[in-house]
């Protein structure tokens, strides 16, 4: 898959969960309209990236992947397992729990409890870390034998696209069920489905 290929179906997830998303109804509750507004970033996170790297800015589009992932946790954590006295607080700036904190607070909760989140903060954190704080891997793609300017891989770029596309579309499953719709997240459940059936096609050829 080359960078092109990334960028269209990058564009055809953000394009998809517009369609689905656009004019539905969230709980009119603080904590149902705070969740919502997580998985909101994670969207527009999702859509800068795309345009970002359809622009080759791919360091810029890279810094956007850790703050994904933590609006995609905070989303569920804010409407799943904060207490209303932690809620206040997190609203008002008084209570800001770690991620591993979230996560782990999550991952207490049936159909969160395999561990996914907790392994992926363990293996990707230091990566999305260093490309949003410009460490080491931010900077060693920014240089070539006789320039500085971008130097990421296709690698680079799938791996990372393929992570925010898979918050964004995981962000659509909690929104369909903050719907009350028991329909609306099964179709977002099989885009996830199709979506990673397709990356590893993609990854193999």
């Amino acid at each position: 898959m080359i960078k092109s290929e990334i960028v269209a179906e990058s564009k055809e997830i953000a394009s998809w969960l517009h369609n689905k998303i656009d004019g539905l109804s969230v709980p009119g509750h603080e904590k149902g309209r705070a969740s919502a507004s997580c998985f909101d970033v994670v969207f527009e996170h999702q859509q800068a990236f795309t345009i970002l790297i359809d622009n080759k800015l791919y360091g810029s589009a890279f810094v956007l992947a850790r703050s994904a992932f933590e609006a995609y946790i905070r989303g569920i954590w804010l409407n799943k397992c904060a207490s209303d006295d932690q809620f206040r607080k997190f609203m008002n700036e008084t209570l800001n729990p770690s991620l591993g904190k979230l996560i782990s607070d999550v991952e207490e909760l049936d159909g969160y409890s395999e561990g996914v989140l907790s392994t992926v903060k363990a293996s990707g954190w230091s990566l999305l870390c260093s490309f949003t704080h410009s460490g080491f891997n931010q900077l060693s793609r920014r240089v070539t034998d006789e320039y500085i300017e971008p130097n990421y891989s296709d690698n680079d770029v799938i791996q990372i696209a393929g992570f925010v596309n898979s918050m964004a579309l995981l962000a659509g499953v909690e929104v369909a069920i903050l719907t009350g719709n028991t329909k609306l997240p099964v179709e977002f459940v099989d885009k996830m489905d199709q979506y990673v059936a397709n990356s590893i096609k993609s990854t193999e050829c």
